[in-house]
């Protein structure tokens, strides 16, 4: 029985073993199978990329939009404040 290694992309190493017992159409299917297989988790890989960086820019969109409805908050609670000074005065 042999191993035969192959060079990892984005983290997986993909075997080929072979012995006597195995035609060599079923090993050659079977590594067909693994490259789709490692292709169809490239691509989902990439897809989980993109969403992450997706709720990342949504997240610090968030973020700002929350300190600029602070931001309006403080600046009518002041405008009531002085309204308010203003009538008592």
């Amino acid at each position: 029985m042999g191993f035969s290694p192959r060079a990892p992309t984005q983290g997986f190493t993909v075997l080929i073993v072979s012995d006597s017992s195995m035609p060599p159409s079923m090993v050659a299917m079977a590594k067909v199978e693994l490259e789709l297989a490692q292709s169809q988790l490239e691509a989902a890989l990439r897809a989980w990329d993109t969403s992450v960086s997706e709720l990342w820019r949504t997240s610090i969109a968030l973020t700002q939009a929350q300190k600029r409805v602070t931001q309006a908050h403080e600046l009518l609670r002041t405008a009531i404040d002085n309204a308010e000074t203003g009538q008592r005065g």
